[in-house]
């Protein structure tokens, strides 16, 4: 009987554990492919704004020559339809990842948010404590993820 109930409670642990460990991977994948985007972006970024300071550098142009003015006619959207449409995805992977925080007590809205902090949250579904630990580190999250 004892052996039963300690390889049930084993069982369920260990299934408990896989998931949390998926999850995780879930998390460090969607984290890493947000910060690629993040990346892109600030390569668009950089681009675009070399692109202004090589053409506002240039004094020795005419702007009101008809050759200029013809090349400034723009034919495909502006930027700013591509740049807005980065902002709102970014802005809804912000919310998403504050839901998160919030969801497992780890949020930076406290005084001290920087500083270590754990919290054991009971699982209605389980009945297990869930350990939730907060570290800020100075460090890129691609760096730091392999290495744990």
């Amino acid at each position: 009987m004892l052996a039963s109930a300690w390889r049930m409670l084993s069982e369920r642990q260990l299934a408990v554990r896989m998931d949390a460990e998926a999850e995780q991977r879930r998390l460090c994948e969607a984290a890493s492919s947000r910060a690629v985007l993040l990346e892109q972006f600030q390569d668009l970024m950089n681009q675009r704004i070399d692109e202004s300071d090589d053409l506002s550098s240039s004094e020795d142009i005419d702007t009101r020559a008809p050759s200029y003015q013809h090349k400034r006619v723009r034919l495909e959207p502006t930027d700013d339809a591509i740049f807005s449409a980065y902002i709102d995805e970014l802005d809804g992977v912000y919310t998403q990842t504050d839901e998160a925080l919030r969801v497992r007590g780890l949020n930076a809205s406290e005084p001290n948010w920087d500083g270590p902090s754990e919290t054991w949250i009971k699982d209605p579904d389980t009945g297990y404590f869930l350990y939730g630990g907060k570290l800020t580190l100075p460090f890129d999250f691609r760096e730091l993820c392999p290495s744990r």
